[in-house]
C-alpha cells in the first residue's frame, strides 16, 4: 500500500515537474524573444538618433546658408525711416528727392518699397541698390548731409494738414 501511494505520488510529482519544466522552457523562449526584440529596438533607436543628428546638422547648414543669403540681400539694401505717410504715396519720387539731396546717383536704385506701417511709428521705405558700393555711398552721403522731411517731401506739411 505504501509503495502504491509512493508510486502515485512519484508519478504526479513527475507530471508536475514536466509541466513546470515546459513552463520554464516557454518562459525562457519568451525571454529570448523579448531580448531579440529589445535589441532590434535599441538598434533602430540608435539608427534614428544618428539620422536625427544628421538632419539637425543639415538644417543647421541650411540655416547658415539662408543667413548668408539674407545678409547678402541686405548688403544692397538700406531703410529710410522717419517719413510722413505722404512720402509713401510716390516712393520713387521720394527716393529721387533723397538721392538729389545726398548728391548720389538715383540710377543705383534697383527697387523701392514701402515697409509695413505700424501704429504710432513713422513710415519707412526699403531701398534695394544695385551694389554694396552704392549702399556705402548713400550711407556716407547721409552722414555728411542731414536731409529734413521738408527737403525730401516739400509739400508734406501742406498734405498732412
Amino acid at each position: 500500500m505504501f509503495k502504491k501511494e509512493f508510486d502515485d505520488f512519484k508519478r504526479e510529482f513527475e507530471i508536475s515537474l514536466n509541466f513546470l519544466g515546459e513552463q520554464i522552457s516557454n518562459m525562457e523562449e519568451c525571454v529570448k524573444s523579448q531580448e531579440l526584440k529589445i535589441k532590434a529596438l535599441e538598434n533602430k533607436n540608435t539608427e534614428l538618433l544618428n539620422k536625427n543628428k544628421n538632419l539637425e546638422l543639415r538644417v543647421s547648414c541650411v540655416e547658415i546658408q539662408m543667413q548668408k543669403m539674407e545678409q547678402k540681400a541686405l548688403s544692397h539694401s538700406l531703410e529710410i525711416s522717419g517719413l510722413p505717410e505722404v512720402a509713401l504715396q510716390k516712393p520713387q519720387d521720394t527716393i529721387k528727392s533723397v538721392a538729389n539731396k545726398l548728391k548720389v546717383e538715383f540710377e543705383a536704385v534697383n527697387s523701392t518699397r514701402s515697409m509695413p506701417i505700424r501704429k504710432d511709428h513713422p513710415c519707412s521705405l526699403l531701398v534695394e541698390l544695385k551694389t554694396t558700393e552704392s549702399r556705402e555711398q548713400w550711407i556716407s552721403a547721409a552722414k555728411q548731409v542731414t536731409p529734413t522731411v521738408g527737403d525730401i517731401v516739400p509739400n508734406a506739411l501742406h498734405e498732412m494738414k
